[in-house]
């Protein structure tokens, strides 16, 4: 279904069918956070028509939690990512609305209504929206919070792009991007890329149509990494794979806006700049095609230059309430963030060498690729144990077997 034709039917849809909303939640390891997320969803105002809870073949006791909060659990035979996740919990839905959170978020009271809600009074096709919050008050998930919102409050009302921890839509809407997208590297690791296919979906399935709202007053509050290590790695994952993204459809960067662009494009292309002009002063004077002190100087300025990379941001943070003391904490913290930003993005176009293959056409999701359980199947210990995924390291997907369990992640 063409977007044009997706937008006509959405016109008539509304007026003739009840909302019947589906509740999606890819889970991995997500024992600690998957309970508080389940209870905010049963506290709804508007009652999810059902939960689906995706566990990625996870080791813990993750499957066990969803089943004690009386939802409906798949467990994936492999790891596969995200958003083979949410495709899978996708197949198996019935509702006609499609609602898509992280397991290491809290939905408010109101998130299902005011989302429906607007989607079917501005017949859009999708509605999304960052988080409202974090869950704890530290310090180091604060900051990710407000550097977030800065990246975000200039968003129109309108975007071509989804937040999957944060995203309602029509199933019409789901099925004419055939789900989240797959694709593979040409060599190396072939399990499916991932960490960057939120904004591929809703740029896949917007197909240059304003059919996306984007939602300012958001209802989901998020658990941000605890600790700075966790953190660096987080936003040295997304650079890559922001990049790999971009590599693989070049037409995302004439998007009129998306997610990742605006801040997130110019951190990688402002980040990669200030070292390579570093660099190539050091390499004029050791083949003294300069003189070494404008060598010398060209580099103390790309030195300076980095140190002031923070600078934009840490203005946003006082415009956002942060106090002198935030600042000056937040200072190499975002620095540090620059730095991995740059590596990041040097890793995604490694990794890009080669190129990509596409899997568009396995997106549909094989029943042989999970197994749907009204109780789990195993006790927490052997859960835990993780002998449950031993026994099956591929994932099925339409006869494509995957390999490499890798943690999942959220945004």
């Amino acid at each position: 279904m063409t977007a044009a034709a997706l937008f006509d039917r959405i016109v008539a849809h509304d007026a003739d069918v009840a909302p019947r909303v589906s509740v999606i939640v890819p889970a991995f390891n997500a024992e600690a956070t998957l309970g508080a997320c389940l209870d905010s969803l049963h506290r709804q105002t508007l009652p999810p028509f059902e939960i689906v809870v995706v566990d990625d073949a996870s080791t813990d006791t993750t499957t066990w939690t969803a089943a004690e909060k009386g939802v409906q659990t798949i467990r994936m035979l492999g790891n596969g990512g995200p958003g083979l996740a949410r495709n899978a919990g996708a197949a198996v839905a019935t509702g006609n609305i499609l609602a898509f959170i992280d397991s290491d978020c809290v939905a408010q009271p109101d998130w299902l209504e005011y989302m429906v809600g607007m989607l079917t009074r501005e017949q859009l096709g999708a509605v999304t929206g960052g988080y409202g919050g974090t869950l704890t008050g530290a310090f180091l998930p604060r900051l990710q919070d407000l550097v977030l919102k800065l990246r975000q409050r200039s968003l129109p009302n309108r975007i071509a792009s989804t937040i999957s921890s944060n995203l309602v839509c029509r199933r019409e809407f789901f099925d004419a991007a055939q789900g989240f997208p797959l694709y593979f590297r040409r060599w190396g690791d072939q399990r499916a890329v991932w960490g960057n296919e939120d904004e591929e979906f809703g740029f896949l399935a917007a197909q240059g149509r304003n059919v996306i709202g984007w939602v300012d007053r958001s209802a989901v509050l998020h658990q941000y990494r605890t600790t700075l290590r966790g953190y660096l790695r987080q936003q040295t994952f997304y650079a890559e794979r922001i990049v790999m993204s971009y590599l693989w459809r070049p037409a995302m960067a004439a998007t009129k806006t998306n997610y990742s662009r605006g801040t997130g494009m110019r951190d990688l292309v402002v980040t990669g700049l200030v070292p390579a002009a570093a660099a190539a002063a050091i390499l004029a004077a050791s083949t003294a095609s300069v003189h070494a002190p404008v060598a010398v100087a060209a580099f103390g300025t790309c030195v300076i230059g980095y140190l002031a990379l923070p600078l934009g941001i840490l203005r946003g943070l006082r415009s956002l309430g942060a106090d002198s003391a935030f600042i000056v904490k937040a200072y190499p913290i975002l620095l540090a963030v620059k730095v991995a930003w740059f590596l990041g993005a040097l890793r995604g176009l490694i990794f890009s060498l080669g190129g990509f293959k596409n899997g568009n056409t396995q997106r549909r999701i094989a029943p042989a690729a999970f197994v749907v359980e009204a109780r789990p199947a195993a006790a927490p210990d052997v859960l835990r144990d993780g002998s449950v995924q031993r026994g099956v390291q591929a994932l099925l997907l339409l006869g494509q077997p995957q390999s490499g369990p890798e943690g999942t992640d959220s945004r």
